[in-house]
């Protein structure tokens, strides 16, 4: 920088030094060490003035900084905006997934009900496991030998 050649941070140092010895409350305090911060960003120097304020264990409520509360707003804006994304993209996939569940419970059913087919056969046609069609088998209530007299009935009955 132009500080006649003096290194940016030993001028940020003499400057907050003079600061502290400035007859002022914490409240002036802060203000005046948040104009030096934003000074500080148009010579790039955001974080020589951080480092320098953490060094000099310098009390500066980041709350208070304009900056701080819109960075904050911002990412809280941000962090809202993804979580409905990714809630909109689990919804989307807990339905797929649902509707997926319902069409291989109706083909069970189905095969329940149409075939006399075991169910190690009817897992294997509706591409689901033996569990998913035995727990279906005892929702309905039904058992395969009923289902083969069923299907011997309606044989009967085509004909």
């Amino acid at each position: 920088g132009e500080f006649n050649q003096s290194p940016a941070q030993e001028v940020i140092q003499q400057i907050l030094i003079r600061l502290q010895e400035l007859p002022m409350d914490e409240d002036r305090l802060n203000k005046c060490v948040l104009h030096l911060r934003i000074f500080s960003q148009l010579r790039n120097l955001q974080s020589q003035t951080a480092n320098q304020i953490n060094i000099m264990a310098l009390k500066f409520d980041i709350r208070k900084d304009p900056f701080f509360a819109k960075g904050k707003a911002e990412g809280i804006a941000e962090g809202i905006e993804k979580g409905i994304e990714k809630g909109i993209e689990k919804g989307k996939a807990e339905g797929i997934a649902e509707g997926i569940e319902e069409k291989s419970r109706q083909i069970v059913i189905n095969l329940l009900n149409d075939t006399p087919f075991d169910d190690k056969k009817i897992a294997t046609l509706a591409a689901v496991s033996i569990d998913f069609v035995q727990k279906i088998r005892q929702e309905i209530g039904q058992k395969s030998s009923l289902n083969f007299l069923r299907y011997l009935r309606r044989k009967r009955d085509e004909h």
